[in-house]
């Protein structure tokens, strides 16, 4: 009977400690929460400029797992900070600033300007508008399939393709040769108003 007693708090110190250790193991169920800029200018880590306030769009905020896909329609929204999202829709206004942006999954463009810092796109870029390229901003694409549709880029920044696939669905009479900028491929670079994405496989 003593027996028992000593060794019954032993065993259930193990299973605690083991239901603590299955809780520390087990993934985080986070939420992709979409995120849409009101129109001003001010700084990305402004809260009250979005509509998710009272956090701005940064992935794993405010719980580990959470995932945000931002939408920008106007506006000038300077990067203060450096930031991870997982999906970007640029459809005008102005995103600046040196601070770095990384999407881990899709981002569609189809209007505004991208000026200085660079911005990496890991899911495929799909580019179907009149944007701006400027101030020596530099666009990576890596892996995903990445479509231009059509449209123009602008400005002195440049586009790198980095392990992904690039199809241009107009070829040559997609416009999209104005500006000074570049784009790097597997060939090589050239600038924009040469159109070397014309020979885009």
């Amino acid at each position: 009977m003593n027996f028992l007693k000593s060794t019954l708090p032993q065993a259930s110190t193990i299973l605690t400690t083991g239901s603590i250790g299955l809780m520390m193991v087990l993934p985080s169920l986070g939420v992709d929460i979409p995120a849409i800029w009101n129109g001003s200018n001010g700084n990305w880590s402004e809260v009250a400029r979005w509509s998710t306030d009272p956090n701005y769009p940064q992935n794993n905020s405010p719980l580990p797992g959470d995932t945000y896909s931002v939408s920008i329609s106007g506006g000038n929204v300077l990067r203060d900070t450096s930031l991870n999202i997982s999906k970007f829709n640029l459809s005008g206004g102005k995103v600046s600033g040196a601070s770095f942006l990384e999407v881990t999954n899709a981002m569609t463009w189809t209007g505004g300007e991208i000026e200085a810092g660079g911005v990496s796109c890991h899911g495929g870029l799909s580019l179907n508008g009149n944007v701006t390229l400027s101030n020596d901003a530099m666009l990576s694409l890596f892996f995903g399939e990445s479509n231009f549709a059509g449209g123009s880029i602008a400005g002195s920044g440049s586009i790198h393709s980095n392990f992904g696939r690039y199809q241009f669905i107009r070829r040559c009479r997609s416009g999209i040769r104005s500006g000074d900028g570049r784009f790097f491929g597997e060939w090589g670079h050239d600038h924009w108003h040469r159109n070397p994405l014309c020979r885009a496989r």
